[in-house]
């Protein structure tokens, strides 16, 4: 399956009660985010863009995801996923978690591991969450990913009050570099100390298959 890189507006559907979301638009090969964080993101050359997931976590946040892909037919080499989401009105919290292994990002710093997953397993124990909605959307379009993804992820908070992130997803199937959930992650899907070199060389795979650039100023 092809798809083809256009200037195409994308607006976000707001939920209910929501401030407005940011506008994130496609130009040339470049997905420009005005706000939360402003940026624009450059998957490399082998990913076509195939469009925005609206994503809602129960009562407590809301959300986009934009799905970049890697393959041919219905077989996925890569997947990029960026990944906005903030709490809703009235939700009394905020994004806290430590800053691991950080890593710089377009002078930003994003915490970052890999781990891996279980589609089958993510969409039975959270239906209607963020991995569920993303695999229907890939099948509807005529892809079949490989059930366990090997997953690099960069995550950072984006705003003062810490009530809105940003986070990057790099994806391929475990099963192309012999890795398993079973016998290489431990009970919460981290690779085993023993797998710390294909955690490294998939970071690596994942750090270079993109760009974030600074938002253009007038």
């Amino acid at each position: 399956m092809e798809c083809c890189y256009v200037p195409i507006a994308i607006l976000v559907a707001l939920a209910s009660g929501a401030q407005p979301h940011p506008i994130r638009r496609l130009s040339d090969v470049v997905l420009i985010s005005s706000a939360d964080p402003p940026l624009r993101f450059r998957p490399d050359a082998g990913f076509s863009y195939l469009g925005k997931v609206p994503i809602r976590i129960d009562d407590i946040a809301t959300g986009e995801r934009h799905v970049f892909v890697d393959g041919e037919g219905q077989h996925v080499r890569r997947l990029l996923i960026l990944q906005s989401e903030g709490f809703l009105p009235g939700v009394n919290d905020y994004y806290k978690y430590p800053m691991r292994n950080p890593i710089k990002l377009a002078g930003e710093t994003y915490t970052r591991g890999t781990f891996i997953f279980s589609n089958a397993a993510s969409q039975r124990a959270a239906p209607g969450l963020e991995a569920d909605v993303t695999l229907r959307f890939l099948k509807a379009r005529g892809y079949q990913p490989a059930d366990a993804q090997l997953t690099a992820r960069f995550a950072r908070v984006v705003d003062e009050r810490r009530r809105h992130e940003f986070i990057i997803f790099y994806q391929e199937a475990a099963a192309d570099h012999g890795l398993t959930m079973d016998r290489d992650t431990t009970s919460n899907g981290d690779l085993k100390p023993e797998q710390a070199s294909q955690g490294d060389a998939l970071m690596q795979r994942a750090a270079a298959s993109f760009s974030i650039l600074p938002p253009k100023t007038r």
